[in-house]
């Protein structure tokens, strides 16, 4: 079993490999609001069926992204994984957990990709 800081050096080199190819990093900076839950949910019942070129692209740089770790079987978290539709494309490399803000887009999810 790996050590702690072998750990911690595997995360800052895929940190890296994501700053590098994609050019940003996801940063919490806490619960989301009541608000903030209705506005996506508002936005998602009116876009959710909708990925377009930008996303696609993005998409594809991370499935790149994480065939060039060669990872073998990673745990995969996707963060406001939307309607589901990475997800899908993500289970070729492992395990995937999507989350997401808005309660439509988890329900998109899970009927699409009932095993993540």
């Amino acid at each position: 079993m790996p050590c702690i800081s072998e750990n911690l050096k595997k995360t800052t080199k895929i940190e890296e490999a994501v700053r590098e190819r994609i050019g940003w990093i996801l940063v919490s900076t806490g619960t989301p609001t009541a608000s903030q839950r209705k506005f996506w949910n508002a936005w998602d019942t009116q876009r959710l069926q909708t990925v377009g070129e930008e996303t696609r692209r993005r998409g594809d740089e991370v499935l790149g992204l994480i065939s060039s770790l060669n990872l073998e079987r990673p745990r995969i978290l996707e963060i406001a994984c939307g309607n589901g539709w990475l997800a899908e494309r993500l289970l070729s490399f492992g395990p995937v957990t999507g989350g997401d803000i808005a309660d439509a887009a988890i329900q998109e999810a899970r009927r699409r990709v009932p095993s993540a």
